[in-house]
């Protein structure tokens, strides 16, 4: 197996392992910063520009992680 896989596989892993512990609601809040990630990889990779525009809403999607993951939801389904 190639070197890509095998990260593949364990990214794969310890994606489900933090999905178990943080619970489906709050792990779905981090698929969020996947599209910022690219944003940034793209820039250092000299494939995109960040403008103001990106920028903004990269903290837009930032802020809604973070406020989400604070969230205190005391009725939690049984």
């Amino acid at each position: 197996m190639s070197q890509g896989g095998v990260l593949l596989a364990r990214s794969g892993f310890s994606w489900y392992a933090g999905l178990i512990r943080m619970g489906s609601e709050r792990a779905g809040l981090f698929s969020g910063i996947i599209p910022i990630s690219a944003l940034f990889c793209g820039v250092l990779l000299g494939a995109n520009t960040l403008t103001p525009l990106r920028m903004f809403g990269s903290a837009l999607v930032a802020a809604g992680v973070i406020i989400g993951s604070m969230a205190h939801n005391p009725q939690k389904a049984i």
